[in-house]
């Protein structure tokens, strides 16, 4: 598995900012980042292929240009609440797997792909660390 790209947001309803690496704290989450409280959803985790899905076809799935993601992984087919994944010394564990869709497209409801409610995952900070975006993983 592979991280794609990495983003931080520093205020509340400020732009997500892309950067290279990030400083993970053990039971709080993105240093830096204003969700860093400790909740069960310290970090939102997407597959690059919904992320991609978020730029190229904004007017399908309004709801995921809403979301604030932290790491966009690609080669990732998904987990389970309480799965463990490994980035380096970086120990995360999965928490939550999708979440309610904003309600702001014709897909909400009607049974069709939403990758909010799909593919969206949340995860605790296990191990305190470094991650960064051109490192592979297992």
């Amino acid at each position: 598995m592979k991280i794609q790209a990495l983003f931080i947001q520093r205020e509340k309803k400020a732009p997500a900012e892309q950067v290279h690496c990030l400083s993970v704290e053990a039971q709080k989450g993105i240093v830096g980042d204003v969700h860093a409280d400790g909740s069960d959803r310290q970090i939102s985790l997407l597959p690059n292929f919904v992320f991609t899905q978020r730029k190229t076809q904004a007017d399908m799935y309004p709801c995921l240009s809403k979301i604030k993601v932290n790491m966009v992984l690609a080669d990732f087919d998904g987990a389970q609440v309480g799965d463990i994944l490994q980035f380096g010394d970086v120990v995360l564990k999965i928490t939550h797997c999708g979440r309610a869709c904003h309600n702001l497209c014709e897909n909400s409801g009607q049974g069709k792909f939403c990758g909010l409610t799909e593919h969206l995952y949340f995860a605790s900070v296990e191990t305190s660390g470094t991650v960064c975006t051109d490192a592979l993983h297992p």
